[in-house]
């Protein structure tokens, strides 16, 4: 008798496509836009986009130790040196956490966690996103979701999540996010709304 292992998940990172096989996994961020929850002018905003995604690869291989410092685009020192000195207030315990398995068999989704974090002197573990934009109600939403993913994962990891809001000028701004079950019960709500949407 042959036994056909299961199906992991796979990221494309061309598309930002998770998938099951054949089958579209939706994406935490996905999600809620395709529930409309996010303003999707202000997060299309192509600027504002690139920018983004260009600081979340500085800061990763910053944390990695592996930033070329002639490489950082004299625009995006702020927000590398904003990241720097959060560092110095938490400790990064895992580093654009996905993998292969970080989706919920229960809900069905995917998602990459920015950094899983403790703070000095402290082991309790927090999700943590990594934002260049200001606050918005749907990122409260966002860190509830990968919450989720991250506590299937490792039960320890805190309820409690956070947004560090990067700055140009090198300062930065933790917001903390509480209301969890509260929070995950209007990302439930939108994934409904997301496959209602994709069955018809």
């Amino acid at each position: 008798m042959t036994i056909t292992a299961e199906p992991v998940l796979k990221f494309d990172e061309r598309t930002h496509t998770y998938r099951i096989g054949d089958r579209v996994v939706p994406g935490v961020t996905d999600t809620i836009r395709n529930a409309g929850l996010i303003d999707d002018y202000a997060y299309s905003y192509a600027a504002a986009a690139e920018r983004g995604r260009t600081v979340h690869v500085l800061c990763e291989l910053d944390d990695k130790g592996t930033l070329d410092e002639s490489t950082v685009p004299m625009e995006m020192q702020g927000y590398l040196s904003a990241w720097r000195r959060f560092r110095t207030e938490a400790h990064v315990s895992r580093i654009e956490w996905r993998g292969d398995n970080m989706h919920s068999t229960a809900l069905h989704y995917a998602g990459r966690i920015d950094r899983l974090i403790t703070f000095r002197q402290k082991q309790i573990k927090h999700v943590l996103d990594i934002k260049t934009g200001v606050p918005a109600p749907w990122h409260r939403i966002q860190t509830a979701a990968y919450t989720e993913l991250a506590r299937v994962r490792q039960p320890d990891v805190s309820t409690v999540r956070y947004c560090v809001y990067l700055r140009e000028t090198g300062k930065f701004r933790l917001v903390e996010h509480g209301d969890y079950y509260a929070d995950l019960e209007v990302f439930r709500a939108a994934l409904v709304i997301h496959y209602w949407k994709e069955k018809t």
